[in-house]
């Protein structure tokens, strides 16, 4: 429901509809994909709707930003489309893992940080370290108390439950001394001027600050 919530009031900012819609404006799909909040009918591609790759520094500074979550998105996008060419009996590529110098194992797993050399396939072997099958979805974490990024709800929450001790006296409080682990520090720790305005939930002082001051009774307040 926090997923739906936030992707409905996302549909009020400009940044965030500006790729929304078909590729090529004014196209219709009849029997395609709604997207919620909207009268879009979309390919079922096009409606997991991303621009890129993955990449993890989507979600750290300074590029944070309001595509700083479609990495899911963005698989699930690709995980349709070569579902649906696999539907319409798209050849296979046989040696698609295990081909040398110029595929998946060479190329993801068989460089050496220091000189970049290509190393042969078969020492680098790629494999699992467990079976994986249902392993995602039993171990999936939600956000189940704040829309802000993971590593800061136990802090938002504590600002919480703080509020009502510190609402009248805030001019009292000369800092805050917030004890965390490292990924929160490398991740959502951070200082000066926000980027944009997608930086606030990647925020570990905003998170903590906001609740502190503006929450009350389980309501807040827009800032």
């Amino acid at each position: 429901m926090d997923t739906f919530g936030c992707g409905l009031l996302a549909l009020r900012f400009p940044e965030c509809t500006k790729h929304l819609g078909p590729i090529v404006q004014g196209t219709l799909v009849p029997n395609g994909a709604r997207v919620p909040g909207t009268s879009q009918s979309l390919d079922q591609i096009k409606a997991a709707w991303v621009d890129g790759s993955a990449l993890r520094t989507y979600r750290h500074a300074p590029n944070s930003g309001f595509r700083k979550s479609w990495a899911a998105g963005d698989a699930t996008s690709r995980a349709v489309r070569l579902a649906d060419m696999s539907r319409r009996g798209e050849m296979g590529i046989p040696s698609a893992l295990t081909a040398p110098q110029w595929v998946f194992y060479d190329v993801s797993f068989s460089k050496t940080n220091q000189d970049q050399v290509f190393k042969p396939h078969a020492e680098r072997q790629f494999s699992f370290s467990q079976e994986y099958g249902t392993y995602v979805m039993e171990n999936i974490l939600f956000k189940t108390s704040f829309p802000a990024e993971f590593h800061g709800q136990t802090a938002a929450e504590a600002s919480v439950i703080l509020h009502p001790e510190v609402k009248g006296r805030l001019a009292d409080i000369e800092k805050n001394v917030i004890s965390t682990h490292e990924s929160a520090i490398r991740i959502i720790s951070k200082t000066g001027v926000f980027a944009n305005a997608a930086d606030r939930d990647h925020c570990l002082q905003y998170m903590v600050a906001v609740p502190l001051v503006f929450f009350w009774g389980g309501n807040h307040r827009t800032l």
